[in-house]
Order: structure tokens, then C-alpha cells, then sequence
């Protein structure tokens, strides 16, 4: 009752089960496209798709976490700020990687995709502590794992039916107004 009856253990969840689904239809699709759009190889697009991402989150997270923490010892809410600003400074990247018109563009729009993402992880688990008592803290963690595994298995066969609908490039830039929906929650 104490974990579903706080509404910010809620809205992180959904914000979470948001960042998980655009994270899960990502590692998903991302090479695929990349291989599709620009005509490369499948093991080139797919070691860009990752190390691309990947290397800009290892700065984001380490980034994110040092300076949440140093702002956090003056303002409460702080780590709060870094979940949010990570999701809605990325959106814009998702967008792009969609939309750019060649693999190096993408690659820096994987790139700044992965910087925010890591500003958002930093602060994953500290964020949701800094309101829950300490003895309901897995019990939040729980709950947020849920929403976001329910959220998450159902990314790729939902990007794969826009993608039939529309195209692909759409279905990937789609998941940038996911981030932004994330964001606001």
C-alpha cells in the first residue's frame, strides 16, 4: 500500500516504463535500420548502434551522477530534475536518428541519444530513495522493474507495425515523443 499509494513512486514508474520501451525498441531495431537505411553491414551497423550509444551513456551516467550529487546537498529535488531534463534533452536526438541523412549524423544523433540517456540512468534509483523510506526502497524498485518490463517486451512488435504502416525511419523517430511523454510524467 505505502509504494502504490505514493504518486511519485507511480509516475517514475511510468516514466521508466517509457525510458525502457524506447531503450528495448532501440537495441532492437537500431541496426536493422542502420543496415537498411545506409546500406551497411550488418555487423558495422550494429557495433555503430551500440558503441555509438553506449560510449556517449558511460560520459552521460558518470557525468550526470557526479554533478546530480553535488547539486543534490543544495537542492532536494535535484536528482528529480536529471530524470526528467535526460529524457526531454534526448527526445530531439531520438527524433533525429530517424530523420538524418547519413550514417554519420545518425551515429551523432546515437550519440547524443546516449548522453541523455545516461544523465536519466544516473539518477534511476537515486531519485525514487530520495522520497521512499528505506525500508520500502526494493519494494519501489520492484514496481518500477515491473512497468518497465510489461512496457519494454512490447517495443518491438509495436515499432515493427508502424514500421509496416508507415517506415521504419518513423517508427524511430516515433519513440522521441515516448521520451517527451516520459519526461513530463
Amino acid at each position: 500500500r505505502y509504494v502504490f499509494g505514493k504518486r511519485t513512486v507511480l509516475l517514475l514508474s511510468i516514466a521508466f516504463a517509457g525510458q525502457v520501451f524506447v531503450n528495448v525498441g532501440y537495441l532492437t531495431w537500431m541496426p536493422s535500420f542502420l543496415h537498411e537505411q545506409y546500406g551497411l553491414k550488418l555487423d558495422v551497423a550494429s557495433l555503430l548502434a551500440l558503441l555509438c550509444h553506449h560510449a556517449a551513456a558511460f560520459v552521460g551516467v558518470t557525468a550526470g551522477g557526479w554533478l546530480s550529487d553535488r547539486i543534490a546537498r543544495r537542492r532536494r529535488n535535484a536528482r528529480m530534475h536529471f530524470e526528467y531534463l535526460g529524457l526531454l534533452l534526448g527526445a530531439p536526438f531520438i527524433w533525429w536518428m530517424g530523420q538524418a541523412g547519413s550514417p554519420t549524423v545518425c551515429c551523432v544523433a546515437l550519440a547524443g541519444f546516449g548522453l541523455f540517456r545516461g544523465v536519466y540512468d544516473s539518477n534511476l534509483f537515486a531519485a525514487p530513495f530520495d522520497v521512499i523510506e528505506p525500508r520500502y526502497r526494493s519494494s519501489a524498485v520492484g514496481v518500477m522493474l515491473c512497468f518497465a518490463f510489461v512496457m519494454g517486451a512490447s517495443a518491438p512488435t509495436i515499432l515493427a507495425w508502424i514500421g509496416q504502416q508507415l517506415d521504419m525511419a518513423t517508427a524511430i523517430s516515433a519513440m522521441g515523443v515516448v521520451y517527451v511523454v516520459a519526461g513530463l510524467f
